[in-house]
C-alpha cells in the first residue's frame, strides 16, 4: 500500500545492492525501504519488483508489501540519527549533502518527482537468510531438508517464469 503521505524521515541509507536507496519512517510511523531504478533504466526495476511480488503472492508465497511511489525531495527529512555505511564498512552519520547526492543521481519526472518502490519492512525478529539446502539448525521444527520441500520446487518454476536469476539465500529473509 506504500507509505502515508506527508513527511518521510530518512533513518539510514541502503548500501547493499546495485541501486541506491534508503530506509524511511512515514508520517504514521510505518517503516519502509525505498529503492530506485538504475539511472539509465527508469521504471525497469521498480515495475518488475511490484509486478513480480504480486505474481509470487498470487502463487501463495509470503512477499513484502511493495508499492510504486512518487515523491518530491522536499518531502524527505533527515532523521537525527540517520546513518550510512562507507566503502570501508564503517557506520557514519548521514548528512543532507549525502542524501542530496543519492537523489541527484536519480532520474526525475517532468514535474520534478522521483519514482521508487516502497517495501514495507517486515515485523518480527530477523532470523537470517533462508537456505535452499539443508535445515535451519536454530529451528527444531524445521524437519524436512529444504531441497525436498514442494514449495521450493514450485519456487524454481516461478523463478524461471519471472526470470528471477538471483534466487538464493542472501536475497531472502526468514522472520520470527
Amino acid at each position: 500500500t506504500g507509505p502515508a503521505p506527508g513527511i518521510w524521515t530518512v533513518t539510514r541509507a541502503k548500501t547493499q545492492g546495485v541501486t541506491p536507496g534508503f530506509f524511511i519512517t512515514d508520517s504514521r510511523g510505518d517503516k519502509f525501504i525505498i529503492k530506485f531504478d538504475p539511472p539509465r533504466y527508469a521504471e525497469m526495476a521498480t515495475g518488475a519488483d511490484v509486478v513480480s511480488s504480486l505474481l509470487y503472492w498470487g502463487a501463495g508465497y509470503n512477499v513484502p508489501d511493495n508499492a510504486v511511489v512518487f515523491f518530491y525531495p522536499e518531502s524527505l527529512a533527515l532523521g537525527e540519527n540517520a546513518t550510512y555505511v562507507d566503502v570501508a564498512g564503517k557506520k557514519r552519520p548521514m548528512s543532507q549533502d549525502y542524501l542530496t547526492g543519492i537523489l541527484g543521481k536519480l532520474p526525475r519526472r517532468a514535474d520534478g518527482a522521483l519514482r521508487g518502490v516502497a517495501s514495507r519492512t517486515l515485523s518480527g525478529q530477523p532470523l537470517g537468510p533462508f537456505e535452499y539446502r539443508g535445515r535451519r539448525k536454530d529451528d527444531p521444527e524445521d524437519l524436512i531438508p529444504h531441497q525436498n520441500r514442494r514449495e521450493l520446487r514450485g519456487l524454481w518454476a516461478m523463478a524461471a517464469w519471472t526470470n528471477h536469476a538471483d534466487a538464493r539465500g542472501p536475497n531472502s529473509l526468514d522472520m520470527w
